[in-house]
């Protein structure tokens, strides 16, 4: 019965021609063995009717068709005597129990009907539920297409002394290899609705008994009970073809009968894991660097964008240096596990087999800021390839700062126009991709001068072994002068922060607005700024927003809303920046001459004339990271308005839904208007804050898993060691927060302690009387930044979110690394 599940469809009526006929057929009725692909039945009786032919055993019973209120089939008394006892009464609409939406529970059913007025009650009853408010509702959710129309089946009550649900695949789990059975003693109904608990079991397809969770000391299913449930039921999957939910009784004659039957619409639904990627379990996995520009789980669309725009820039700089394209293709230099993204370090440790001067420890240090645990390594190549590779790479280094310079004068005036044809503003949607991936590029190569010069700083301090405490603070201090001693510095993220300063103090110079400026809403001083500030702080605020509008929290997340589109948390921090004034300002010159002081003097020599070099490529990494994302911003409104179009032809609910699509998946959207990829992609959407919750270990080998879900306990001692990122020392009470819009609510002098730092944290720095973060390097953009503003901060304290409270008082002290509790 290879057809089955086609003869159901088109008995159910949804071949989509049902019900184009101008004139209404009669009511009539059909026995549940007379129902084939002739008959518009709807789902329930085209499903018993396929299980009737199969030769299960069947209640008998009947189905009403086009029936309307108030007219029913004239033989309904005759034939509803032939049934014995108290009959059941289900809606059977032609939309029911499809292969995407099951519509269970949604329509009406009556239980126990006797008499011929009770049995029209019932049928009237259940004929009316086909336009409910709750069908509807699930109509709209499931975007199920089918016309409201019913059809309702007639069945002999079983008087069951046990009954319950069959799942031919484990419908939570989403294993198609076992099989689950519910089971309880008498009628089903409270058990199908989740009002009663059942006896659980799962088995192998092969009837091997995996797991019993029984309700109470004895099973209400013996062996043989199952055998034959397992039987029949694989039978029926085999007939339709696919996974089946199959109802079922074993009546007072001891004598199995099944009662319904439906496609399982879930499995085919996305998890968690949906777009995860196959993993070594040799690969070294770790969320550090990664973490401070993109924490928390991407949506599929970024993920489909980002993760290989980033991978591909990469491996074209290893490609370049002299690593063999097939070692670039099958170890990919990004991952992503339940929307996460992973460096695979194991990938970097295959370049440094190829060069000198990048072994496992220079590596580690130059992307995380800490030698990881050991892992396993490739075999160096030989020697006259090393030396040749390293070469390249020392040529091609210094081209990073002219490839920049170049890419910013070709695309400064990037956009995508739109277009009402969706195939014409698709190509330049994969115009627009091409060019962010290059900008990606550029990005990767500007970092590498960078990473060069800190696993030297490294080196020298920690004399190639892992560097002590007292090498990070000192290598940080180094650092802390880029902002005075390299151009283009106010264009870059190292800019941000002095800019929303800049505007706070412009702001506090109008004293008679300041003061109200702070107590306004956050709306009402974003309206003050906008239309009735003086002339110059208006000017001032569109400056900023012209120059720095594009970055954001989470910022190379697409769905995030960038300060451009959405103000409101820029207008807090210059709230607060004219609250509480920054009052310290860095001294990096003395800081640097302590620093050298303590070298040796050819080291110091070459430290000084390295410096200035390095500032500016700091510098330089942080203006091509600020135009990547504005590339990948003007992107982002380009999809936006591609979803606007897609919407106005009826091939998209809303706007937000074009997230949880990848790139690819639109153009087939654009091309089909499939709306079972509609239920995909808001499926993803429901899942998508079980993703953001999810946390991982920094460092793993293998394929990551989750941690367990933190209970916020403080019974892990009360002190931490972390990575020094800028000296100094801080004692006050701890702000403990995860997102940038708790941050909102922290007073000056408190010591900021979140998960990580990005660009749009900065302007919080000024009024924090330190800063420690659970993951972060002396590169990242939120180290950068603190050192500038002479900010005492601590990175690689995992955890610390959890073991800190709000109100805790904390001594951070930025030269050591400790973060302790000490009231």
């Amino acid at each position: 019965m290879g057809s089955a599940l086609e003869e159901v469809r088109l008995a159910a009526g949804q071949d989509g021609k049902s019900g184009g006929s101008e004139s209404q057929p009669s009511p009539r009725l059909l026995r549940l063995e007379e129902v084939n692909a002739a008959g518009a039945v709807g789902g329930k009786a085209a499903q018993l009717g396929a299980l009737v032919r199969l030769g299960l055993r069947v209640p008998p019973g009947f189905v009403v068709i086009h029936a309307r209120p108030g007219e029913l089939p004239q033989e309904l008394e005759s034939e509803t005597a032939r049934l014995q006892g108290p009959v059941a009464v289900r809606s059977s609409a032609l939309e029911e129990d499809g292969a995407h939406a099951s519509f269970a529970g949604q329509f009406e059913s009556v239980l126990g009907v006797q008499g011929s007025a009770e049995i029209r009650a019932a049928i009237e009853h259940c004929l009316a539920s086909a336009a409910s408010q709750r069908a509807n509702a699930y109509r709209h959710a499931m975007r199920a297409d089918g016309a409201a129309t019913m059809a309702v089946v007639v069945q002999q009550m079983i008087k069951a002394q046990t009954s319950g649900v069959v799942f031919t695949a484990d419908p939570v789990a989403g294993k198609r290899d076992r099989i689950v059975i519910n089971a309880g003693r008498g009628m089903g109904d409270a058990i199908v609705s989740g009002h009663r608990s059942a006896d659980h079991f799962v088995l192998t397809r092969d009837g091997t008994l995996l797991e019993s969770n029984l309700q109470s000391e004895h099973p209400v299913l013996t062996e043989a009970n199952l055998r034959e449930l397992l039987r029949d039921a694989l039978r029926a999957e085999a007939a339709f073809g696919r996974p089946l939910d199959l109802e079922w009784a074993i009546g007072q004659d001891h004598q199995l009968y099944w009662l319904q039957a439906r496609p399982i619409t879930t499995l085919d639904l996305p998890g968690l894991d949906e777009m995860d990627e196959r993993i070594d379990p040799s690969w070294q996995l770790t969320t550090y660097n990664v973490t401070e520009w993109m924490p928390g789980a991407m949506t599929p669309l970024s993920l489909s964008i980002v993760v290989p725009a980033y991978t591909e820039g990469v491996r074209e700089l290893y490609a370049r240096i002299g690593v063999p394209r097939h070692f670039l293709e099958e170890m990919p230099l990004m991952v992503s596990i339940q929307g996460h993204a992973f460096i695979n370090m194991s990938a970097s440790y295959v370049l440094g087999s190829f060069m000198f001067g990048m072994d496992k420890e220079s590596a580690d240090l130059s992307l995380t800021g800490q030698v990881l645990p050991q892992a396993d390594l490739p075999p160096p190549a030989p020697v006259s390839t090393r030396l040749l590779n390293t070469l390249r790479n020392l040529w091609l280094v210094p081209q990073g700062r002219r490839r920049l310079d170049t890419f910013v004068a070709q695309h400064s005036d990037f956009k995508i126009e739109p277009s009402d044809d969706l195939s014409e503003f698709f190509q330049r949607l994969d115009q627009g991709l091409a060019i962010f991936k290059e900008s990606s590029a550029v990005h990767v190569h500007t970092s590498m001068l960078v990473n060069a010069f800190l696993g030297l700083f490294q080196r020298v301090y920690g004399g190639g072994a892992a560097l002590p405490v007292a090498g990070h603070a000192a290598i940080a201090a180094l650092l802390s002068g880029a902002k005075f001693d390299a151009p283009n510095a106010a264009s870059s993220s190292i800019g941000v922060a002095d800019a929303i300063d800049q505007l706070g103090a412009l702001i506090a110079s109008e004293h008679a607005a300041a003061q109200n400026f702070v107590a306004l809403s956050a709306g009402e001083a974003l309206a003050w700024l906008q239309f009735d500030a003086p002339e110059k702080v208006r000017a001032a605020f569109t400056a900023f927003l012209s120059v720095h509008g594009h970055r954001c929290i989470r910022e190379l997340e697409l769905r995030e809303r960038d300060w451009r589109e959405d103000p409101l948390s820029l207008v807090s921090s210059l709230q607060l920046a004219v609250a509480t004034p920054k009052q310290t300002q860095i001294d990096w010159r003395a800081e640097t001459r302590s620093v050298l002081a303590q070298l040796p003097w050819p080291t110091r020599l070459l430290i000084r004339r390295l410096l200035p070099i390095t500032h500016a490529a700091i510098v330089q990494r942080e203006r091509s990271k600020s135009f990547s994302v504005w590339i990948e911003r003007q992107l982002k409104r380009a999809y936006v308005k591609f979803a606007q179009r897609l919407m106005v032809q009826g091939r998209l609910p809303d706007t937000d839904l074009v997230f949880f699509f990848t790139h690819e998946e639109l153009r087939g959207l654009a091309q089909s208007g499939d709306r079972a990829l509609w239920r995909r992609g808001e499926h993803r959407r429901r899942l998508h804050p079980q993703k953001m919750a999810l946390e991982f270990p920094p460092v793993c080998k293998g394929k990551p898993q989750p941690l367990a879900q933190h209970n916020g306990s403080s019974s892990n001692g009360d002190s931490m060691c972390g990575v020094p990122l800028s000296r100094g020392i801080a004692v006050g009470p701890a702000r403990v927060v995860r997102t940038v819009e708790e941050a909102s609510a922290m007073h000056a002098g408190e010591i900021l302690v979140t998960p990580f730092t990005d660009v749009g944290w900065t302007p919080f720095f000024g009024r924090a009387a330190g800063l420690a973060t659970e993951v972060g390097s002396v590169l990242s953009h939120g180290a950068v930044v603190a050192r500038e503003y002479g900010l005492p901060a601590i990175a690689g304290l995992p955890g610390a979110t959890h073991r800190f409270k709000t109100g805790d008082v904390l001594y951070l002290n930025g030269n050591t690394g400790e973060l302790r509790r000490v009231g």
